[in-house]
């Protein structure tokens, strides 16, 4: 007897178990039908961003060079640097160097390393900046798509409540050397035409700290059905310092010499 009634609690609990179990997997099932949904609208929503500034054709190229002009708040004269970009192999290449001024310096980021040239041959090593950082301050369908091509990264979004017709759209990316391992990257979105308003970048200096910087785009230029910014201005967060970066003579390639990110 004692055994039948423990064999009927057993069933008992067994049949609660189960009912639950039943009643909740619906729940689960629409929850992970919701989550999935925002995902497909983050990424229609992306993909539609990309194809506001030429979609596809960027797959068609793989590396730009530009002539910048740099104009600073205190100074009257612009500076002048040529930047170099490669994506070609789906990881991204940077070469900034100053074309006038005495020192004539250089920084080239890869995603081993980081180095800044001076007046001599030797340059100062830091360990490298996220390879996306620097190609979305000047081609950001770039960065959109390259990021939206790794498993790495995760996007988001959320449309702002106000009047601004404006999307946010969140950009978290593995990147080993920054705090928790990962990096966000901040893009604001024109809800009308789909292209960026402005980028938050987190910037890795030599120690390590991160400190933001805004890059708010304020003229776009299409060519060759290519759309990408040719002025914007770039505010570094907790500071009044703003810079605006002018580009001309902007040339895409398929690829650029490997040598050209292999030292001065």
């Amino acid at each position: 007897m004692r055994d039948f009634m423990s064999i009927r609690k057993t069933n008992y609990k067994l049949i609660v178990v189960v009912g639950i179990a039943l009643f909740a997997l619906p729940l689960y099932s629409a929850a992970q039908a919701g989550s999935a949904s925002e995902q497909d609208k983050t990424r229609l929503l992306v993909q539609k961003v990309i194809a506001a500034m030429g979609g596809n054709q960027w797959r068609s190229v793989g590396a730009v060079t530009s002539t910048v002009s740099i104009s600073l708040p205190d100074s009257s004269a612009a500076l002048k640097e040529e930047w170099s970009d490669d994506w070609s192999t789906g990881t991204v290449s940077n070469r900034r160097e100053q074309i006038d001024g005495s020192d004539k310096k250089a920084w080239i980021f890869t995603p081993e390393r980081s180095e800044t040239y001076g007046k001599t041959a030797t340059p100062s090593i830091s360990p490298p900046e996220y390879d996306l950082i620097n190609i979305a301050r000047s081609m950001p369908a770039v960065a959109l798509l390259i990021g939206a091509s790794r498993d790495s990264c995760v996007f988001s979004h959320e449309v702002r409540a106000d009047e601004s017709k404006q999307i946010a759209i969140s950009q978290v990316c593995i990147a080993r050397l920054y705090p928790n391992h990962r990096v966000e990257i901040k893009w604001i979105i024109d809800a009308s035409s789909a292209l960026p308003i402005s980028v938050e970048l987190p910037i890795r200096g030599m120690n390590g700290n991160v400190s933001l910087a805004t890059v708010t785009f304020l003229e776009f230029k299409q060519a060759d059905g290519l759309k990408y910014p040719v002025r914007a201005e770039i505010t570094w967060s907790g500071t009044k310092f703003t810079k605006t970066i002018s580009m001309t003579e902007t040339k895409f390639y398929t690829a650029l010499d490997k040598s050209k990110f292999l030292g001065r």
